[in-house]
Protein backbone atom coordinates (compact mmCIF):
# COMPACT_ATOMS: atom_id res chain seq x y z
CA UNK A 1 0.00 0.00 0.00
CA UNK A 2 1.37 3.33 -0.96
CA UNK A 3 1.39 6.11 2.13
CA UNK A 4 -1.11 8.23 1.18
CA UNK A 5 -3.63 5.54 0.93
CA UNK A 6 -1.70 4.00 4.18
CA UNK A 7 -2.44 7.30 5.74
CA UNK A 8 -6.04 7.05 5.42
CA UNK A 9 -6.81 4.10 6.36
CA UNK A 10 -4.66 4.50 9.89
CA UNK A 11 -6.02 7.56 10.06
CA UNK A 12 -9.78 5.40 10.18
CA UNK A 13 -8.17 2.87 12.50
CA UNK A 14 -6.73 5.71 15.16
CA UNK A 15 -10.09 7.53 14.84
CA UNK A 16 -11.77 4.14 16.01
CA UNK A 17 -9.00 4.16 19.23
CA UNK A 18 -7.71 0.32 17.11
CA UNK A 19 -4.11 -0.24 17.87
CA UNK A 20 -2.53 -0.36 14.06
CA UNK A 21 1.10 -1.52 12.83
CA UNK A 22 2.80 -0.38 10.12
CA UNK A 23 5.56 -2.86 8.35
CA UNK A 24 7.32 -2.08 5.20
CA UNK A 25 11.83 -2.42 4.63
CA UNK A 26 13.92 0.64 6.17
CA UNK A 27 13.55 4.25 4.74
CA UNK A 28 10.29 4.36 3.73
CA UNK A 29 8.77 6.64 5.78
CA UNK A 30 6.56 4.78 8.42
CA UNK A 31 7.74 7.39 11.05
CA UNK A 32 6.53 10.51 9.22
CA UNK A 33 3.21 8.43 8.27
CA UNK A 34 2.52 7.79 12.08
CA UNK A 35 3.25 11.93 12.83
CA UNK A 36 1.33 12.64 10.02
CA UNK A 37 -1.80 10.57 11.21
CA UNK A 38 -1.16 12.13 14.55
CA UNK A 39 -1.42 15.88 13.15
CA UNK A 40 -4.95 15.21 11.23
CA UNK A 41 -6.11 13.30 13.76
CA UNK A 42 -5.25 16.46 16.15
CA UNK A 43 -3.09 14.19 18.27
CA UNK A 44 0.14 14.71 20.62
CA UNK A 45 2.39 11.91 18.90
CA UNK A 46 4.67 10.92 21.50
CA UNK A 47 7.16 7.82 20.27
CA UNK A 48 8.56 5.06 22.30
CA UNK A 49 11.71 2.55 21.48
CA UNK A 50 10.98 -0.64 22.64
CA UNK A 51 13.99 -1.58 20.16
CA UNK A 52 15.96 -0.50 23.40
CA UNK A 53 13.93 -1.36 25.85
CA UNK A 54 13.79 -3.82 28.92
CA UNK A 55 10.55 -5.01 30.72
CA UNK A 56 10.79 -2.05 33.16
CA UNK A 57 9.49 0.55 30.59
CA UNK A 58 6.60 -1.13 29.56
CA UNK A 59 6.24 -2.49 33.30
CA UNK A 60 7.41 0.07 35.32
CA UNK A 61 9.56 0.23 38.17
CA UNK A 62 8.56 -1.69 41.66
CA UNK A 63 8.53 1.53 44.41
CA UNK A 64 8.00 1.05 48.50
CA UNK A 65 4.47 1.89 48.90
CA UNK A 66 4.10 0.93 52.92
CA UNK A 67 3.21 -2.63 52.78
CA UNK A 68 3.43 -3.36 49.29
CA UNK A 69 5.44 -2.86 46.22
CA UNK A 70 4.02 -0.76 43.21
CA UNK A 71 4.63 -0.34 39.94
CA UNK A 72 5.48 3.35 38.62
CA UNK A 73 5.16 4.60 35.46
CA UNK A 74 8.42 6.40 34.07
CA UNK A 75 9.75 8.44 31.06
CA UNK A 76 7.75 7.78 28.07
CA UNK A 77 5.32 5.53 29.75
CA UNK A 78 4.46 8.34 32.66
CA UNK A 79 4.07 10.77 29.59
CA UNK A 80 1.18 8.41 28.14
CA UNK A 81 -0.52 7.78 31.44
CA UNK A 82 -1.12 11.57 32.30
CA UNK A 83 -2.38 12.19 28.82
CA UNK A 84 -5.05 14.43 29.25
CA UNK A 85 -6.25 15.04 25.29
CA UNK A 86 -5.64 13.19 22.34
CA UNK A 87 -2.44 11.14 22.20
CA UNK A 88 -0.74 8.77 19.43
CA UNK A 89 1.70 6.51 21.24
CA UNK A 90 3.86 5.63 18.87
CA UNK A 91 5.90 2.18 19.70
CA UNK A 92 8.79 2.70 17.03
CA UNK A 93 10.86 -0.28 15.60
CA UNK A 94 8.68 -2.85 17.65
CA UNK A 95 9.66 -5.79 15.66
CA UNK A 96 13.58 -5.19 16.84
CA UNK A 97 12.60 -5.40 20.50
CA UNK A 98 13.39 -8.47 22.56
CA UNK A 99 10.02 -11.52 22.57
CA UNK A 100 10.23 -10.22 26.39
CA UNK A 101 9.70 -6.26 25.72
CA UNK A 102 7.32 -7.53 23.37
CA UNK A 103 5.33 -9.63 25.44
CA UNK A 104 5.12 -6.97 28.07
CA UNK A 105 3.28 -4.08 26.07
CA UNK A 106 0.72 -6.91 25.20
CA UNK A 107 -2.12 -6.03 28.08
CA UNK A 108 -1.89 -2.58 26.62
CA UNK A 109 -2.59 -3.38 23.19
CA UNK A 110 -5.88 -5.36 23.88
CA UNK A 111 -6.99 -4.87 28.06
CA UNK A 112 -5.04 -1.20 27.72
CA UNK A 113 -4.08 -1.88 31.27
CA UNK A 114 -1.14 -3.53 33.09
CA UNK A 115 -0.91 -3.75 37.03
CA UNK A 116 -3.85 -1.98 37.64
CA UNK A 117 -2.61 1.07 36.19
CA UNK A 118 -5.47 1.41 32.93
CA UNK A 119 -4.18 3.62 29.50
CA UNK A 120 -6.46 7.18 29.58
CA UNK A 121 -9.27 6.85 26.52
CA UNK A 122 -7.86 9.36 24.74
CA UNK A 123 -4.16 7.69 23.59
CA UNK A 124 -4.16 5.54 20.99
CA UNK A 125 -1.19 3.01 20.33
CA UNK A 126 0.20 2.51 16.52
CA UNK A 127 4.03 0.57 16.07
CA UNK A 128 6.20 0.19 13.79
CA UNK A 129 8.83 -2.31 12.28
CA UNK A 130 11.21 -3.43 9.56
CA UNK A 131 10.47 -7.03 8.00
CA UNK A 132 12.41 -10.43 8.73
CA UNK A 133 14.19 -10.28 5.42
CA UNK A 134 15.29 -6.46 5.50
CA UNK A 135 18.34 -7.54 7.59
CA UNK A 136 17.47 -4.69 10.09
CA UNK A 137 17.81 -6.93 13.53
CA UNK A 138 14.30 -7.85 13.50
CA UNK A 139 13.33 -11.27 14.25
CA UNK A 140 9.57 -11.03 13.81
CA UNK A 141 7.01 -10.17 16.48
CA UNK A 142 5.38 -12.79 18.32
CA UNK A 143 1.99 -14.29 17.53
CA UNK A 144 -0.14 -12.67 20.38
CA UNK A 145 1.78 -9.25 19.97
CA UNK A 146 0.30 -9.42 15.68
CA UNK A 147 -2.98 -10.24 16.73
CA UNK A 148 -3.98 -7.87 19.57
CA UNK A 149 -3.29 -4.81 16.70
CA UNK A 150 -6.49 -3.83 14.70
CA UNK A 151 -4.63 -3.34 11.60
CA UNK A 152 -1.51 -4.32 9.94
CA UNK A 153 -0.81 -2.44 7.03
CA UNK A 154 2.10 -3.05 4.47
CA UNK A 155 3.89 0.43 3.34
CA UNK A 156 5.52 0.38 -0.31
CA UNK A 157 7.35 3.51 -1.42
CA UNK A 158 5.60 5.84 -4.44
CA UNK A 159 7.37 8.08 -5.87
CA UNK A 160 3.94 10.56 -6.74
CA UNK A 161 3.76 10.24 -2.73
CA UNK A 162 7.17 11.17 -1.78
CA UNK A 163 7.50 14.08 -4.75
CA UNK A 164 4.19 15.67 -3.23
CA UNK A 165 5.67 15.02 0.28
CA UNK A 166 8.98 16.50 -1.17
CA UNK A 167 7.98 19.55 -2.61
CA UNK A 168 6.67 21.13 0.53
CA UNK A 169 10.09 20.79 2.60
CA UNK A 170 11.57 23.86 0.69
CA UNK A 171 14.53 21.28 -0.34
CA UNK A 172 16.24 21.88 -3.66
CA UNK A 173 13.50 20.89 -5.99
CA UNK A 174 16.07 19.48 -9.02
CA UNK A 175 15.88 16.10 -6.99
CA UNK A 176 12.03 15.85 -7.39
CA UNK A 177 12.58 16.61 -11.17
CA UNK A 178 15.14 13.84 -11.22
CA UNK A 179 12.67 11.46 -9.58
CA UNK A 180 10.11 12.34 -12.10
CA UNK A 181 12.19 11.42 -14.78
CA UNK A 182 13.52 8.53 -13.33
CA UNK A 183 10.88 7.02 -11.19
CA UNK A 184 12.48 3.75 -10.10
CA UNK A 185 15.45 5.53 -8.69
CA UNK A 186 13.05 6.37 -5.67
CA UNK A 187 13.76 2.85 -4.04
CA UNK A 188 16.35 0.28 -5.32
CA UNK A 189 17.46 -1.23 -2.06
CA UNK A 190 18.16 -4.56 -1.37
CA UNK A 191 19.32 -6.01 2.05
CA UNK A 192 23.29 -5.52 1.94
CA UNK A 193 26.28 -6.22 4.28
CA UNK A 194 27.96 -3.72 2.69
CA UNK A 195 28.19 -0.53 4.73
CA UNK A 196 27.10 1.66 2.05
CA UNK A 197 24.05 3.84 1.64
CA UNK A 198 21.16 2.69 -1.21
CA UNK A 199 18.56 4.40 -2.51
CA UNK A 200 15.10 4.86 -0.55
CA UNK A 201 13.23 7.51 0.23
CA UNK A 202 15.38 8.64 3.50
CA UNK A 203 18.34 8.76 1.65
CA UNK A 204 17.23 11.15 -0.87
CA UNK A 205 16.10 13.28 1.93
CA UNK A 206 19.56 13.21 2.89
CA UNK A 207 20.86 13.60 -0.53
CA UNK A 208 18.70 17.00 -0.96
CA UNK A 209 20.10 18.85 2.14
CA UNK A 210 23.45 17.92 1.09
CA UNK A 211 22.45 19.51 -2.23
CA UNK A 212 21.10 22.25 -0.65
CA UNK A 213 24.47 22.77 1.89
CA UNK A 214 26.65 22.44 -1.59
CA UNK A 215 24.22 24.82 -3.66
CA UNK A 216 25.09 26.67 -0.89
CA UNK A 217 29.12 27.04 -0.88
CA UNK A 218 29.14 27.53 -4.89
CA UNK A 219 27.51 30.69 -4.46
CA UNK A 220 29.34 31.48 -1.80
CA UNK A 221 32.42 30.70 -3.68
CA UNK A 222 33.79 28.31 -0.65
CA UNK A 223 33.43 25.44 -3.61
CA UNK A 224 35.09 25.78 -6.93
CA UNK A 225 35.07 22.99 -9.02
CA UNK A 226 37.60 23.70 -11.10
CA UNK A 227 39.86 23.66 -8.48
CA UNK A 228 39.21 20.52 -7.18
CA UNK A 229 39.20 18.06 -10.07
CA UNK A 230 36.56 15.48 -9.27
CA UNK A 231 32.92 16.09 -9.27
CA UNK A 232 32.18 17.36 -5.92
CA UNK A 233 28.67 16.44 -5.71
CA UNK A 234 28.99 13.06 -7.26
CA UNK A 235 30.94 12.37 -4.58
CA UNK A 236 28.67 14.16 -1.95
CA UNK A 237 25.79 12.39 -3.27
CA UNK A 238 27.32 8.78 -3.61
CA UNK A 239 27.24 8.49 0.16
CA UNK A 240 23.62 9.50 0.74
CA UNK A 241 22.05 7.25 -2.84
CA UNK A 242 25.18 5.34 -4.21
CA UNK A 243 27.06 5.96 -6.94
CA UNK A 244 24.95 4.81 -9.70
CA UNK A 245 22.54 7.20 -8.87
CA UNK A 246 24.56 10.30 -7.88
CA UNK A 247 26.14 10.01 -10.98
CA UNK A 248 22.76 9.48 -12.67
CA UNK A 249 21.71 12.83 -10.52
CA UNK A 250 25.01 14.54 -11.17
CA UNK A 251 24.09 14.45 -14.95
CA UNK A 252 20.49 15.71 -14.88
CA UNK A 253 22.02 18.72 -12.32
CA UNK A 254 24.13 19.65 -15.41
CA UNK A 255 21.52 19.81 -17.94
CA UNK A 256 20.70 23.40 -16.34
CA UNK A 257 23.81 24.42 -18.56
CA UNK A 258 22.06 22.90 -21.61
CA UNK A 259 19.00 24.25 -21.40
CA UNK A 260 20.12 28.28 -20.74
CA UNK A 261 19.05 30.14 -18.40
CA UNK A 262 15.16 29.20 -17.24
CA UNK A 263 14.20 32.50 -15.59
CA UNK A 264 13.98 33.68 -19.45
CA UNK A 265 10.99 31.64 -19.92
CA UNK A 266 9.51 33.82 -17.22
CA UNK A 267 10.05 36.72 -19.07
CA UNK A 268 9.15 35.85 -22.55
CA UNK A 269 7.43 32.55 -22.72
CA UNK A 270 6.38 32.67 -26.72
CA UNK A 271 10.19 32.98 -27.71
CA UNK A 272 11.54 30.46 -24.77
CA UNK A 273 12.93 27.47 -27.03
CA UNK A 274 11.25 24.23 -25.00
CA UNK A 275 13.77 21.10 -25.06
CA UNK A 276 12.35 17.96 -27.02
CA UNK A 277 14.20 15.63 -24.96
CA UNK A 278 11.79 14.70 -22.01
CA UNK A 279 14.73 14.45 -19.42
CA UNK A 280 15.24 18.02 -20.45
CA UNK A 281 11.37 18.67 -20.15
CA UNK A 282 11.33 17.33 -16.70
CA UNK A 283 14.60 19.51 -15.84
CA UNK A 284 12.91 22.70 -17.01
CA UNK A 285 9.36 22.04 -15.27
CA UNK A 286 11.37 21.16 -11.87
CA UNK A 287 13.16 25.03 -12.22
CA UNK A 288 9.66 26.60 -13.38
CA UNK A 289 8.42 25.10 -9.77
CA UNK A 290 10.90 26.07 -7.81
CA UNK A 291 11.55 29.72 -9.33
CA UNK A 292 7.62 30.61 -9.31
CA UNK A 293 7.07 29.34 -5.36
CA UNK A 294 10.13 30.89 -4.44
CA UNK A 295 10.46 34.18 -6.40
CA UNK A 296 6.57 34.93 -5.15
CA UNK A 297 3.99 36.87 -7.32
CA UNK A 298 6.02 38.12 -10.32
CA UNK A 299 6.66 34.99 -11.62
CA UNK A 300 3.51 33.40 -10.30
CA UNK A 301 1.27 35.22 -12.33
CA UNK A 302 3.27 33.81 -15.63
CA UNK A 303 2.23 30.11 -15.28
CA UNK A 304 -1.02 30.34 -17.17
CA UNK A 305 1.36 31.47 -20.14
CA UNK A 306 3.74 28.84 -19.54
CA UNK A 307 1.59 25.91 -18.66
CA UNK A 308 -0.14 26.79 -21.67
CA UNK A 309 3.16 26.84 -24.03
CA UNK A 310 4.23 23.15 -22.15
CA UNK A 311 1.06 21.88 -22.30
CA UNK A 312 1.16 22.00 -26.22
CA UNK A 313 4.52 20.41 -26.36
CA UNK A 314 3.79 17.32 -24.19
CA UNK A 315 1.00 16.87 -21.69
CA UNK A 316 3.33 14.40 -19.26
CA UNK A 317 5.18 17.59 -18.89
CA UNK A 318 2.20 20.44 -18.15
CA UNK A 319 1.08 17.52 -15.42
CA UNK A 320 4.09 16.85 -13.65
CA UNK A 321 5.05 20.87 -13.42
CA UNK A 322 1.61 21.34 -12.21
CA UNK A 323 1.36 18.53 -9.38
CA UNK A 324 4.81 19.91 -7.94
CA UNK A 325 3.42 23.53 -7.94
CA UNK A 326 -0.04 22.16 -6.10
CA UNK A 327 2.24 20.02 -3.45
CA UNK A 328 4.72 23.07 -3.20
CA UNK A 329 1.99 25.94 -2.34
CA UNK A 330 -1.58 25.77 -0.57
CA UNK A 331 -2.23 29.20 -1.47
CA UNK A 332 -1.36 28.31 -5.64
CA UNK A 333 -4.63 26.10 -5.20
CA UNK A 334 -7.12 29.49 -4.50
CA UNK A 335 -5.08 31.64 -6.55
CA UNK A 336 -6.11 33.02 -9.89
CA UNK A 337 -3.50 31.73 -11.68
CA UNK A 338 -4.49 28.31 -10.89
CA UNK A 339 -8.05 28.82 -11.87
CA UNK A 340 -7.06 30.29 -15.28
CA UNK A 341 -4.52 27.43 -16.08
CA UNK A 342 -7.44 24.70 -15.38
CA UNK A 343 -10.44 26.51 -17.21
CA UNK A 344 -8.86 25.19 -20.29
CA UNK A 345 -9.67 22.10 -21.65
CA UNK A 346 -6.30 20.63 -21.09
CA UNK A 347 -6.92 21.66 -17.65
CA UNK A 348 -9.80 19.92 -17.33
CA UNK A 349 -8.43 16.51 -18.50
CA UNK A 350 -5.48 17.08 -15.66
CA UNK A 351 -8.10 17.90 -12.89
CA UNK A 352 -9.69 14.34 -14.05
CA UNK A 353 -6.35 12.72 -14.40
CA UNK A 354 -5.74 14.30 -10.76
CA UNK A 355 -8.78 12.96 -9.41
CA UNK A 356 -8.57 9.57 -10.76
CA UNK A 357 -4.68 9.08 -9.82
Amino acid sequence: MKPSEAIRIATIAANANEPYLLVGPPGIGKSAINKEVARLTNRTHIMGHPSVEDVSVPCGLPMDAGDHAEFKPYGVLHKVFNSKKKTLWDLEDLGQAPKSTQAAYMPYLHARELNGRKIPKCVTICASTNRKEDNAGVAGLIEPVKSRFGLIIDIEPDESDFRKWYNSTGLPKVISGFLASRPAALFDWKPSKDIKNQATPRTWEKAARLLQEYEVQIKSGAIVEEDVGYPILTSLLAGAVGMTYAGLFGGFYSLGNQIGNVEEIFSDPDNFSLPNDPTHMAFLCSRIVQLACDDGEEKAQMIPKIFDKIGKASTDAAMLMFRDMIASSDSFLTSPYYEECFATDLGEEMIEALQTA
